[in-house]
Formats: C-alpha cells, sequence, structure tokens
C-alpha cells in the first residue's frame, strides 16, 4: 500500500508500507484529560450545597488583611500552650482573672476543633475543584495553542483567507513572557 503509517518509524509520503490500524492521537480534540460537563442543574445544587453549609455559621465579621496578621491567635505552634493551660485551669481556678470566662473558654475550645474539621472539608473540596480547574484549563491550553499555531502556519501558507486577521486577534490576547504592562502614567502634579 503506498501512503503514510502511523506510528511506523520511517514511514514516508508516497512510500510502500504495510497498512496500519494503529490511529493517530490528537491533543485534547478527540481526548480531554478530564471530561466533566456540569450540568446548570449540578452546578445550582453544588452552590446550594455550598451556601446551605455556610448558612450553619452566623455572619461572620470581616477581617483585613491587617487584621488576619495583627490579631494573635492559637495556631498550631500554640496549640500545645492551649493544651497546658486547659489542663492547668481546672486544678488551678484561681488563676484565671475575673474578666476571664472558662466556660467560654471550653466552648471555644469545642468550636475550634469543629471548625478544624469545617475547613479541613473545605479545603479538601478546594483542592479537588483547583485540580478540576487546572486539568480543564490544560485541555484548553492544548486546544488554544493548536488553533494558534494552525492560524500561524495558514498565514505562513495563504491558505485560509483572514487567518491573518484571527492570528492578530489571538497574539493581541496572549501575554507574552517577559513583556509586562507599562504601569499607568502618575496624575500630573498640582
Amino acid at each position: 500500500m503506498n501512503g503514510l503509517v502511523w506510528g511506523q518509524e520511517g514511514a514516508v509520503w508516497g512510500g510502500a508500507t504495510a497498512s496500519s490500524t494503529t490511529p493517530p492521537t490528537y491533543p485534547m480534540a478527540t481526548s480531554n484529560r478530564v471530561a466533566l460537563d456540569i450540568t446548570a442543574a449540578q452546578l445550582q445544587t453544588f452552590l446550594d450545597a455550598i451556601a446551605e453549609a455556610s448558612a450553619v455559621l452566623p455572619a461572620a465579621p470581616s477581617l483585613s488583611s491587617e487584621d488576619r496578621q495583627e490579631i494573635s491567635t492559637i495556631g498550631t505552634r500554640l496549640q500545645p500552650f492551649d493544651d497546658a493551660v486547659a489542663e492547668v485551669v481546672p486544678q488551678f481556678p484561681q488563676l484565671v482573672p475575673a474578666y476571664l470566662s472558662t466556660p467560654e473558654a471550653v466552648k471555644d475550645r469545642a468550636d475550634r476543633l469543629k471548625l478544624g474539621q469545617m475547613m479541613l472539608a473545605v479545603s479538601t473540596l478546594s483542592e479537588k475543584l483547583r485540580d478540576f480547574d487546572i486539568l480543564v484549563g490544560a485541555d484548553l491550553f492544548d486546544y488554544d495553542h493548536g488553533v494558534f499555531y494552525t492560524a500561524r502556519d495558514a498565514v505562513k501558507r495563504g491558505s485560509i483567507s483572514g487567518a491573518d486577521t484571527a492570528l492578530d486577534q489571538m497574539e493581541a490576547a496572549y501575554p507574552r513572557r517577559g513583556k509586562k504592562t507599562p504601569a499607568p502614567a502618575p496624575p500630573p502634579a498640582p
């Protein structure tokens, strides 16, 4: 048979070769890394579930980035200290100043453990969403670059009328590495 055989080394156009049953592989066009096909109903169910889960908590005060940095809190590093205080207080309740509430501290510790479980669940979900977003974005990256390089080749060969306009539009939208958008000029001094 005359022709090109996919995947066979040394195959040439118009050469004599045996026929091949191995089809070519194409990125994204015929196979995705992940195929979600999220319906509008599924999206709404997801958003409703997030809203329902969020409604478990009261309205939280909005903390600024500065607030989050300035407020002293019990984190991983100070957890052993909080555990030690929780162990000491029942033995020496007289150490608790009158302006502090031990029942409130006990409640806060229990709430903090529950918040930790909630944050872990949300973090796990967030990571799963991020992974899906990366994979879907990678499929789009392959697709977009395939279209771009086909347009570039069509312009070189003059094989598709108007490809130069399409290529110009895509090039204008593509962020180039190393090139930074110039900062806007400062306003004139009064």
